[in-house]
């Protein structure tokens, strides 16, 4: 079909191009991960949020690990939930209370959300 003009691509195409794209980024997280823990002599890695569900990043996490003799944390895939929603409900509720940031804000991982 067309749309201004404009071909579809493939069905097959942009399965490969997003099969392409999920390797090279479970790659580049495996790598850097294994490294990171050869740098610091962990014995374990863990990982988690939601990017912790992709099956082919747990299944060559699992491999990796096992290969170098270090265990791995890996959590059920239903605990892998995605932080990002859970920081926009807090946003939002801020928002309705009129509380507002000046942008100013630094990334702190254990502060208090308080709504």
């Amino acid at each position: 079909s067309h749309s201004f003009g404009v071909r579809s691509p493939l069905p097959t195409f942009v399965a490969d191009l997003a099969a392409s794209f999920q390797d090279m980024v479970v790659t580049f997280l495996v790598d850097r991960l294994f490294t990171a823990a050869k740098k610091t002599g962990a014995r374990a890695v863990v990982i988690s949020g939601g990017v912790a569900a992709n099956r082919e990043l747990r299944k060559r996490i699992s491999e990796r690990a096992a290969e170098l003799g270090l265990k791995a944390f890996i959590p059920s895939p239903k605990l892998c939930t995605d932080n990002a929603a859970m920081i926009a409900y807090v946003g939002e509720k801020y928002f309705e209370r009129g509380i507002r940031s000046n942008l100013s804000l630094d990334a702190i991982a254990n502060q208090e959300i308080g709504v």
